[in-house]
């Protein structure tokens, strides 16, 4: 009987491995289990690795030497402000040679109407720095713009990018959901990668038309991104995650910055309470040795140096 009982539970024990290996087979599910780990592995390797790439533009784009942005900086306030795309045609050498001749002719009309040299040195000096505020001015709005619509950018960009072929296919279908400034840019990219062949040229080219850094990321990321052929809609996510993360830590420094005016706003009109009350208190005015002495434009001109740095600290938070 125990002999019996032991072929017995043999035979189940070995059907049961049997039927086990069989569904296993069957069904691939170890085979399916380890392409998809490789398939996982694979893309993190090769999501790593892009973004390792891109890193490293991005890092020889910010270490360049002082003297070659200070070289670079008019051609490139040019670009940023848009001048080019406002009036149609007007390259940056004909647009820098308008420049001096202008402030050429500031200088020469001033002098002719002043006939003093440094009136007419100051009239040019002055015209030259009207002419760089405006172009920072258009930049600033520029890129307001581009910061505003960064995130709806990369959202249409995710719902496009199931699209096969070229990236620049993908951000010719996506402009047409995005604002115009940004909307022209990427037309601007997806012709030239048309009509020259080179994607990475075109693609590195768009990234320069603002002076926005997240944007510039984006664009380089999607640049090695085409050169590996990677998963688009991974990057994408990688990317926007990344945004939202740059948007509250901006946001963050914005609420600080807003702060900071505030207490210097109490600080000031605390202070002009306490001049006014030293005022009352010594027999001379307090105002007259401001405005009126050496010792006055020192202190006022050391107060207008704080604030100057203060404000330029504040607007590059905010």
């Amino acid at each position: 009987m125990m002999i019996i009982l032991k072929i017995i539970i043999a035979i189940c024990l070995f059907s049961g491995i049997f039927f086990f290996f069989w569904y296993l087979q069957r069904t691939k599910i170890i085979e399916k289990g380890l392409a998809t780990v490789r398939g996982s592995i694979e893309e993190t390797a090769a999501r790593r690795q892009i973004e390792a790439h891109a890193n490293l533009l991005i890092r020889d784009q910010k270490n360049k030497g002082r003297l070659e942005k200070i070289i670079e900086r008019p051609e490139k306030l040019y670009i940023y402000s848009r001048i080019g795309k406002i009036v149609r045609g007007l390259s940056f050498e004909a647009w820098a040679v308008l420049v001096v001749l202008t402030t050429a002719g500031a200088y020469l009309g001033t002098v002719i109407i002043t006939k003093n040299t440094m009136t007419g040195l100051l009239a040019a000096i002055g015209y030259y720095l009207l002419i760089k505020i405006a172009e920072m001015i258009l930049a600033r709005r520029n890129f307001k713009a581009v910061d505003k619509s960064l995130l709806e950018f990369l959202n249409q960009l995710g719902n496009f990018s199931a699209i096969q072929g070229e990236i620049t296919n993908v951000l010719h279908q996506t402009a047409q959901y995005t604002p115009p400034i940004l909307a022209e840019a990427l037309e601007e990219c997806y012709i030239e990668a048309q009509t020259t062949g080179n994607v990475s040229a075109a693609l590195m080219g768009l990234a320069d038309q603002f002076e926005h850094e997240k944007f510039k990321e984006i664009i380089i990321n999607l640049e090695v991104c085409s050169r590996y052929t990677a998963n688009l809609k991974v990057i994408v996510d990688s990317l926007r995650r990344n945004l939202m993360d740059a948007k509250r830590a901006s946001q963050e420094r914005r609420a600080i910055a807003d702060s900071a005016i505030i207490e210097m706003v109490i600080l000031s009109v605390m202070l002009l309470i306490v001049l006014a009350v030293v005022n009352t208190m010594i027999k001379a005015s307090i105002w007259d040795v401001l405005f009126h002495s050496v010792v006055g434009y020192v202190a006022l001109g050391v107060t207008g140096i704080c604030y100057l740095i203060f404000g330029f600290a504040v607007m590059k938070e905010r």
